[in-house]
């Protein structure tokens, strides 16, 4: 018979596997739509995504290529406050294609998300914006380098010594 011991410790264990262990703040309520200012950039770029629904800043995670970009700020215009009164009286989830009798009101507002490009080789790559209301498709985009001649082969080290040139020397 096990002891009482490994039989919390296992409570304990199958009780830690329910609650998962994903910190990401987001929920599949809608597709998050809207485009960005760039579609390239270098590390470290601001990138400016406008479309909606966003929330705030400590729930907007944005990735691009699989990294978690930095994210520097999530604004709304004045226009909102309009949108989320029209989105709350005609009883609405938020998502823009929810609510079509506030269509008209909501275009003015303007929501932005600005982020920085992780550093990251250059590559073409998506960008994906998640948020309390949802996440975007993958939007196309291309993290842009100096060009260095890098192929990504490993170069062979000398240890310390150089190698004999086979060409002849010339002056």
């Amino acid at each position: 018979m096990p002891s009482l011991y490994r039989v919390r410790a296992a409570a304990l264990c199958l009780l830690l596997a329910a609650c998962g262990t994903s910190s990401d703040p987001v929920s599949d309520l809608c597709t998050v739509d809207g485009s960005l200012d760039l579609s390239e950039g270098l590390p470290g770029a601001t990138v400016v995504f406008t479309g909606r629904p966003t929330s705030e800043l400590f729930d907007t995670v944005v990735h691009v290529g699989g990294v978690e970009a930095e994210v520097v700020s999530v604004d709304r215009s004045d226009d909102c406050v309009f949108c989320d009164a029209c989105v709350t009286d005609a009883d609405c989830t938020g998502c823009e294609t929810s609510c079509a009798d506030c269509d008209a009101v909501c275009e003015t507002c303007v929501e932005t998300t600005t982020f920085l490009v992780p550093d990251l080789l250059p590559q073409e790559t998506t960008v994906v914006l998640q948020n309390l209301w949802g996440s975007t498709d993958p939007i196309p985009f291309t993290v842009l380098g100096e060009d260095t001649g890098y192929t990504g082969a490993r170069r062979r080290r000398t240890q310390g010594f150089r190698l004999p040139s086979l060409l002849p020397f010339t002056n």
